[in-house]
């Protein structure tokens, strides 16, 4: 064969490369097995493209061929990844890197490694897909393709935020919003102002993650994309709910269900009424929050979305219970403890037992108490990874469940660890509650009259300025007989250091006994 034959197979009909295939020529025959894997993978035809090329690398191994051979087994993997086959995708990728690295571009390397950690990422090894990925970001902003470097940088993100490691997924979705706008990608740029937004959400950031929010909603709105711009909605009004921007959030999520509705999309249309279900839930609507909790759980469970559906009976048992049907609420959250998908899934885990410790709380009495700290000693805070809200919500109910038990040392000290995180809207209710412990702990066991009042005002404060007014009247009788008649939130002062529990005298966080685990 000559050297233009060797080095254009591309030139070739099917029919002639198929007939290059029986060549007793080894570099002919992998040849033009290399070239129509190639076809059929352009062609999306996975089923040829992986026997075209298991056919190619086995032809090419062990004949010195190392370039061709790495080609073979990456289009091996493309074909196994493209066709859901991730588990034997992965070999392949692995022995095109192992080859790539010595025999072939950084660019064909960057390409094997994102692959790579795509398997990792589908297969739920997130632990291993940081080195490969992190590689081809490195590769492909050094080779100047900001864009494929964007991409990745997506996808480590999105690996991150899964490990619970939101402080890095920020960093990596900063470092892609840079990637897309050197590379002049207008809709790249807004997925990662979408993606930084989450990031920062988890992170209680919550007036940044809308300003990001809203750009990304300018960029899709602007270029007329239809599926990033419906997104951008859902995404922008979940935020305003969390924020407890009601008005702007709602139509907002309303135009986003009617989207997906009309696009067959049922399940994106169900995360929408699950927002607006939880708006309805904060604006005295309760019946139709319940009734759209239900419908949307129903929807979840026809899709086959377990988790979802377990989420929005969580969110149903959650407005039983704030609607004072305890024991209702008990009954959904024990039920869904005891099933297999909850029990694999630990944020739903997690989730429903410290809803079920706080309705435990509620009831009152040693043995309801000791069960529900019993259920929050079974998780950690760290658990919830940089996930700031959760972590408050458990280091709040913990010390509210120590409190009960008039274990005051640990009270206090999972109490302060909440005031540690700041009091940020997302997680506001939390600190008002870690006040109210620490009002507690002032007047029971340190007697201290005017200090537990001091800790009664700021709970007191910020109920308040979290439109919780029941919970604020409530407290607020505790006070002096004429509180109440100057509990206007403005009046109230949240001093950024508060005093000791100990007479002015600052004490030892360490030296607590019986420390929360």
């Amino acid at each position: 064969m000559n050297d233009h034959e060797h080095n254009h197979p591309h030139e070739y009909s099917d029919e002639e490369l198929w007939g290059r295939t029986t060549s007793e020529d080894p570099f002919r025959k992998g040849m033009a097995l290399q070239e129509l894997a190639q076809r059929y993978f352009d062609r999306n035809d996975w089923e040829r493209c992986l026997s075209a090329a298991a056919a190619a690398r086995e032809t090419f191994n062990g004949n010195d061929n190392f370039y061709e051979e790495a080609r073979a087994a990456y289009f091996e993997g493309m074909a196994l990844y493209r066709a859901d086959r991730d588990e034997e995708a992965l070999s392949g990728f692995i022995r095109a890197v192992e080859l790539y690295r010595t025999y072939a571009s950084e660019i064909e390397l960057a390409d094997a490694l994102h692959f790579q950690a795509m398997c990792y990422l589908y297969l739920k090894r997130l632990d291993e897909v940081q080195e490969p990925m992190s590689s081809a970001i490195a590769l492909y902003e050094g080779n100047k393709r900001h864009g494929q470097a964007g991409i990745s940088c997506l996808e480590l993100g999105e690996a991150f935020g899964r490990l619970q490691r939101q402080g890095e997924a920020l960093e990596v979705f900063e470092r892609c919003l840079v990637n897309f706008q050197k590379a002049g990608d207008v809709i790249g740029s807004g997925r990662a102002h979408d993606r930084i937004a989450a990031a920062l959400i988890d992170l209680a950031r919550m007036e940044e993650a809308t300003d990001h929010l809203r750009q990304a909603l300018q960029i899709f709105e602007y270029t007329e994309n239809e599926f990033w711009w419906t997104k951008a909605q859902f995404r922008l009004g979940w935020t305003l709910v969390s924020q407890r921007e009601y008005a702007e959030a709602l139509p907002l999520l309303e135009a986003a269900s009617r989207w997906y509705k009309k696009k067959e999309d049922y399940v994106r249309a169900a995360d929408a009424d699950f927002q607006i279900a939880n708006a309805y839930g904060n604006t005295g609507r309760d019946i139709d929050a319940r009734r759209i909790y239900r419908t949307v759980q129903s929807v979840f469970e026809a899709s086959g979305q377990k988790e979802s559906a377990s989420t929005a009976e969580m969110a149903y048992a959650s407005s039983l219970a704030a609607a004072g049907e305890t024991y209702e609420a008990i009954t959904i959250f024990r039920r869904m403890l005891k099933r297999k998908h909850v029990k694999k899934d630990k944020w739903l885990e997690r989730s429903a037992s410290r809803r079920l410790a706080e309705q435990l709380l509620l009831i009152g009495g040693p043995e309801a108490s000791k069960e529900g700290l019993m259920l929050l000693l079974e998780t950690s805070t760290e658990d919830w990874g940089d996930n700031v809200p959760e972590r408050a919500a458990h280091l709040a109910a913990t010390a509210e469940a120590f409190m009960s038990l008039e274990r005051f040392d640990e009270a206090e000290k999972n109490a302060r660890a909440v005031l540690d995180l700041g009091a940020e809207p997302s997680y506001r209710g939390s600190t008002a509650a870690s006040y109210t412990v620490l009002s507690d702990v002032a007047e029971q066991r340190d007697k201290n009259r005017d200090l537990a009042e001091d800790f009664l005002s700021r709970a007191i404060a910020l109920y308040l300025a979290n439109g919780d007014d029941t919970e604020a009247r409530e407290l607020s009788q505790r006070l002096l007989p004429d509180a109440t008649a100057n509990a206007d939130q403005d009046q109230w002062v949240l001093f950024p250091e508060p005093p000791s529990l100990s007479g002015g005298e600052e004490r030892d966080r360490e030296s607590s006994k019986g420390e929360a685990h």
